[in-house]
């Protein structure tokens, strides 16, 4: 057995090295950089609600009638009402953050990764947009990369200061 740091995941570092997550975007082979969000299917939103912000502790950050977003440190946990089909629920999504949405998703593409879904804007929030792609893995699990950039601006007009 060697003695020398592991190449992969976090085993072997020192604490003056960068974990694999800090070296990423020095990485441009590597399209992902860690998990942003998780969805997790709940019966009753306002229950699932009161679970994770009275008891757990989370950071409500918005609710909808049928969703609801938290901070949960720098992973965001989003709870989705999801009527029952049969005996299951659906039990959870990872979406994994990524810099560059079309990148990545050109990336994983030529990797063999099949989309079920272009790249597509689907949330405007505190002057971010949020962009998301979904694929499967190779055993059927739904997963989703993830990138936030600054919403356009929608006047020409300068800013300033004082």
């Amino acid at each position: 057995m060697s003695n020398e740091p592991a190449s992969r995941g976090c085993v072997g570092l020192r604490g003056d090295e960068k974990t694999p997550a800090d070296r990423a975007s020095n990485r441009p082979e590597q399209p992902v950089l860690g998990i942003s969000r998780v969805l997790l299917a709940v019966e009753e939103l306002d229950r699932g609600v009161g679970f994770y912000r009275d008891i757990l502790g989370c950071r409500l950050l918005v609710v909808t009638s049928d969703t609801a977003l938290f901070e949960c440190g720098r992973t965001q946990l989003m709870l989705t009402q999801t009527p029952p089909v049969g005996l299951f629920l659906l039990s959870s999504l990872v979406f994994f953050r990524v810099d560059d949405i079309q990148l990545s998703y050109s990336t994983l593409s030529s990797k063999g990764v099949l989309f079920e879904q272009v790249p597509s804007k689907v949330l405007e929030f505190g002057g971010f947009e949020q962009w998301v792609a979904f694929f499967r893995d190779w055993d059927w699990n739904l997963l989703g990369i993830m990138s936030e950039r600054p919403s356009p601006r929608t006047d020409d007009s300068e800013q300033r200061l004082g």
